[in-house]
């Protein structure tokens, strides 16, 4: 498990260390919320439905929202800028890969200047999907889940996971 590793990145991200993107597996993610909030989470659906305060969830595969595409992305992206409530404001984006070019590249912006107290989850079922701009610019949490692409994290993300 990644709890040590999710802990010391929260500690971080509150202290203003750390500002990238984590990619996580799911159920790391779920693991995430357990840590902040105390309360046991067994799936990402659960999240959308608890009324979260400092709580952004956003599906990219849900097409019918149109959250695949780039304006929606742009829309949601603007709402990390808020100062939250509380300490810490939690962004997931699920299933990056669904992206295009163009809507990956929306989220471009958001990725290379993660404002204060923010904290962004990726998953992605194909990570080897996403584009290579927004690879660079997360931290990958799940040990070979990427072959390609340059991590400037790479040595942060050696260290976690050691």
């Amino acid at each position: 498990m990644l709890s040590n590793q999710i802990t010391s990145i929260i500690s971080a991200l509150r202290g203003g260390d750390i500002s990238a993107p984590l990619l996580l597996s799911e159920m790391h993610v779920c693991e995430v919320f357990d840590v902040l909030y105390g309360t046991e989470t067994l799936a990402l659906e659960e999240l959308a439905e608890r009324g979260i305060n400092d709580f952004l969830y956003y599906d990219c595969s849900d097409k019918d929202a149109g959250n695949h595409k780039a304006e929606q992305v742009r829309e949601h992206a603007l709402k990390l800028y808020q100062k939250p409530s509380g300490d810490i404001f939690v962004a997931i984006f699920r299933n990056i890969e669904i992206l295009t070019d163009t809507s990956a590249n929306a989220l471009l912006h958001l990725f290379e200047d993660v404002p204060p107290q923010v904290l962004i989850l990726v998953t992605s079922r194909s990570p080897q999907k996403i584009i290579s701009t927004l690879q660079s610019r997360m931290l990958i949490l799940d040990s070979g889940a990427l072959s390609r692409g340059e991590n400037p994290h790479r040595e942060a993300i050696d260290a976690f996971l050691l």
